[in-house]
């Protein structure tokens, strides 16, 4: 096959000039002419018309190829294959079929794969336009949008290298050019606010608000802007045919990504424009303008009204009259928005769309300045967020508008230009040396007062041109980096505490005086301003999990959680509490029939009432413990790996032989070895220890679970319905967990 290099004018053109100095004395005069002006012959309709099947097998393949005749083909206008006189039974192909125009036959040639009769149709044929079809859909409903109607290129299309129709398949017109009834809607708005739900940026869902790009050929792309980070994304599509190209220009309009420009007559590529106050090439002969000033003092916390500016209202400017704790805040009061200021919302300088307008809102000297060309769709109320009830509020107002919309009984309506453009200061010199340049900054000023109010209120074309000097002529002296005082480290511990400083390059004026000056005129690297600090481990910690639920469902239980270190066995500080009493609430279950073993008068086994069976088996003691034990509940709990009165199962076996009488008693008054009277002089049990403060220590020490109780002969004293009460007793305590120990006591 065929390898094509890839094509570079310059090395194209480094081979044309040694060409032509090495042929300078050979007539090769084709060489000399420009490669670039493509002077050459029209191709022919056809092109294989002039190019029989043995030459193009030559172009193929190279010198001696022609077309192969060891087999004949269906069609051999399919593919073309060739072969070499050295070798006949060879053929190849490049699967490609002779060109349009090969004779393949006697009164035929190829066209389009196939051999077919000539036929003077299959020259040359251009293109021509079919009818226009009608009208789609508007765009809009209303509010100007735009419909559009095709045509195609297919009567006849063209064919045989004929030329394509001129011109364009569509033409559009607006339409629905109407108002919307309803309170006006931005349409740019409503697009982006479609994107909240599905379109991501930087991995998080925003509230996206309309955006005007300042770039003009990029107006009918759809760019919103982020409520929450002001960061502007591009959604990645056009805006719909009929949204305005501009909030500065109401009439033109996007029409497949192109601003195509409407006048105010609604007519495209019209230079009709509005006066100010919205007259169709008006004369502003119907303009008024009014102005007030309007001062309240808060009673009470809370937005505080003071005034509305009306409908159809332009150039609005709107700005306290002094500076002041207050704070400015609008609101749509057709749909009660806020579109400035609202709750939990900072108030900052910045240019913001809302109701289909462009606003500026500056902050400058706590003086706050709002300002819009409009026109407003809808009525604005002006508000103020008051700092405290004593301080007056006092706003100025300034808005153009159409005679027919001033409100009725406004007195503040008012008709001569009473403004003008004035010297407000000088530019900062170019230099901070050696010579440099200024010029002047104009601003707008009250002829009356020769006060300074917002820019608006002047007439833009009228304002001078500014007035250019020379400034900071003195002679340069070695600007030098100076260096201020570390901050205080923004971490105590850890990876990731630093400082700043500031380092400034200052240029040393006369008389010790010095100015800040741009960094790329002091010379060296620039001093570090941010460093590392305090980088050391931050010390151990304890972690505690929750606690778990209370033991018991009710009488005296225990809570328990997990208290770890964070850093192995490096913490330092008093360990937390890892169990804690609790007392869901006293047990009702059933009436105390009194005790059901002598045992439960043991102190030592109080710790055990927090369990149902035993509190039932024991209930009069228990309920006589329930106050003074509390303490000891909880200090058991935190030893509960060293205090141990044997398995829960030994307990209730011994406990159960002692209701039921059936420990040794009964063998030895089968061998008749004792006598009742020695029986009860040798269940005479001394009491226990009982437990107090003086012998805290002792008592979180003992270990009962070593302890050996005194082999014990017992003689039921009960009556054999207490026993079957006490058996029933002892299934429900047997039911709880009870951790396993040895017990020494004899049965």
């Amino acid at each position: 096959g065929l390898q094509y290099e890839p094509f570079n004018d310059m090395n194209h053109m480094n081979h044309l000039e040694c060409t032509r100095l090495i042929l300078h004395h050979i007539s090769y005069d084709c060489l000399l002419d420009d490669p670039f002006k493509h002077d050459w012959p029209q191709l022919p309709e056809l092109p294989g018309i002039n190019y029989s099947m043995d030459e193009q097998c030559r172009f193929d393949f190279g010198v001696g190829y022609k077309i192969c005749t060891s087999f004949r083909t269906f069609d051999p206008c399919k593919q073309l294959w060739c072969s070499h006189p050295d070798n006949p039974y060879f053929c190849k192909t490049k699967k490609g079929p002779p060109l349009d125009g090969t004779e393949c036959a006697p009164g035929k040639w190829c066209y389009k794969g196939h051999c077919m009769w000539k036929n003077a149709n299959q020259v040359k044929q251009d293109g021509a336009w079919s009818a226009w079809r009608k009208y789609g859909s508007c765009s809009r409903s209303c509010g100007t949008g735009v419909r559009f109607r095709t045509r195609q290129c297919n009567n006849p299309a063209p064919s045989n290298g004929g030329q394509d129709c001129p011109g364009v398949n569509y033409e559009y017109q607006l339409c629905n050019i109407d108002d919307c009834p309803k309170h006006f809607e931005d349409f740019r708005a409503q697009q982006c606010q479609l994107r909240n739900s599905h379109f991501e940026y930087q991995n998080t869902r925003h509230h996206w608000l309309p955006y005007e790009h300042s770039d003009a050929n990029k107006r009918c792309h759809l760019y919103c802007q982020s409520k929450e980070t002001d960061e502007v994304a591009y959604m990645k599509q056009l805006v719909h045919d009929g949204t305005r190209c501009s909030y500065k220009d109401p009439y033109s309009i996007c029409v497949r990504g192109e601003c195509v420009k409407v006048g105010c007559d609604r007519e495209i590529g019209s230079s009709k424009v509005e006066d100010k106050c919205g007259v169709c090439g008006g004369d502003n002969s119907h303009c008024r303008t009014v102005k007030g000033t309007f001062t309240r003092v808060p009673k009470k916390a809370g937005y505080l009204k003071m005034f509305l500016i009306p409908p159809g209202a332009r150039h609005v400017i709107i700005q306290e009259h002094e500076a002041s704790p207050q704070i400015l805040a609008i609101k749509n009061q057709a749909t009660g928005h806020y579109i400035l200021n609202g709750k939990e919302e900072d108030a900052r300088s910045r240019r913001f769309i809302e109701m289909g307008v462009e606003w500026d809102y500056l902050i400058e000297d706590d003086v706050e300045t709002l300002h819009t060309d409009g026109p407003l769709h809808d009525a604005v109320v002006v508000l103020i967020i008051p700092k405290d009830n004593e301080t007056r509020s006092t706003l100025m107002y300034r808005y153009i508008i159409h005679e027919d919309s001033v409100p009725l009984n406004n007195n503040n309506v008012i008709q001569e230009d009473t403004y003008e453009w004035a010297l407000k200061s000088w530019t900062q010199c170019s230099r901070p040396c050696a010579g440099g340049f200024q010029e002047t900054k104009y601003g707008c000023r009250k002829k009356g007062d020769n006060k300074m109010v917002h820019k608006g209120n002047c007439d833009i074309s009228k304002k001078p041109k500014p007035i250019r000097r020379m400034c900071n002529l003195q002679d340069c002296t070695q600007p030098q980096w100076i260096t201020e005082e570390w901050e205080h480290c923004t971490k105590t511990c850890g990876s990731l505490g630093h400082q700043i400083r500031t380092v400034r390059c200052v240029q040393f004026l006369h008389e010790g005086t010095n100015r800040s000056i741009h960094s790329m005129y002091c010379s060296g690297e620039k001093p570090e301003i941010r460093r590392p600090c305090n980088r050391v481990p931050c010390p151990a910690q304890w972690r505690t999990g929750a606690w778990s639920e209370c033991s018991v469902s009710c009488g005296e239980g225990v809570m328990r959680r997990l208290v770890t270190c964070r850093i192995g066995d490096q913490c330092t500080s008093e360990k937390p509490e890892s169990h804690r009493p609790c007392r869901p609430g006293p047990c009702h279950d059933e009436p105390c029939g009194g005790d059901k073993s002598i045992f439960c008068q043991m102190e030592v086994l109080a710790r055990y009432c927090s369990i149902p069976g035993y509190n039932k088996l024991c209930c009069e003691s228990c309920s006589k413990r329930s106050g003074t034990f509390a303490p000891l509940l909880h200090e058991a709990a935190k030893t509960e790996e060293e205090l141990r009165f044997g398995s829960a199962s030994q307990l209730l076996e011994t406990l159960s032989a002692s209701v039921n009488g059936t420990l040794k008693v009964s063998q030895l008054h089968q061998q008749g070895s004792l006598s009742q009277g020695q029986f009860s002089k040798q269940t005479t049990t001394p009491p226990p220890r009982k437990l107090n403060t003086e012998n805290s220590k002792t008592q979180k020490r003992l270990k009962l679970g070593t302890r050996n109780l005194p082999a014990m002969k017992i003689h039921s004293l009960w009556n054999e319905d207490a026993a079957k009460d006490a058996s029933w007793q002892l299934e429900s305590f047997q039911e709880s967990q009870w951790p396993t120990a040895s017990s020494e006591v004899e049965r």
